[in-house]
């Protein structure tokens, strides 16, 4: 059975694939959220978000896993900043940053320790 669900319960980011497949991660943690898409669809999932607490421990989901209108306001909220993907109908490769909202994220290293 396929669940493949990205939710927010209590404090925390879910994303479960199935039962035996799960990961969780405490929002207050949160260094980093990405996007990206890759040239495998339509016929496999090819747009993904990415998430981080430091520079070597990342999770991703596919976007498809998300109810989109209702996960990303209740994150928003919890981390005090509005977050708006946005390649959802991009046709090429492409990566972007939702979080940290800064404009030169790759140069604050100190968001990874």
């Amino acid at each position: 059975m396929t669940v493949n669900k990205l939710t927010i319960q209590d404090d925390k980011i879910v994303h479960e694939q199935d039962p035996q497949n799960r990961w969780t991660l405490d929002i207050d943690k949160i260094k980093f959220i990405g996007e990206y898409t890759t040239a495998a669809g339509p016929l496999a999932d090819d747009s993904f978000f990415v998430f981080a607490d430091t520079i070597d421990q990342w999770w991703q989901a596919p976007t498809l896993a998300v109810d989109h209108e209702h996960f990303w306001k209740l994150l928003g909220q919890k981390l005090n900043c509005e977050l708006a993907p946005g390649l959802f109908a991009s046709t090429n490769w492409a990566t972007r940053v939702i979080f940290p909202k800064t404009k030169n994220v790759l140069a604050e290293t100190t968001w990874f320790r």
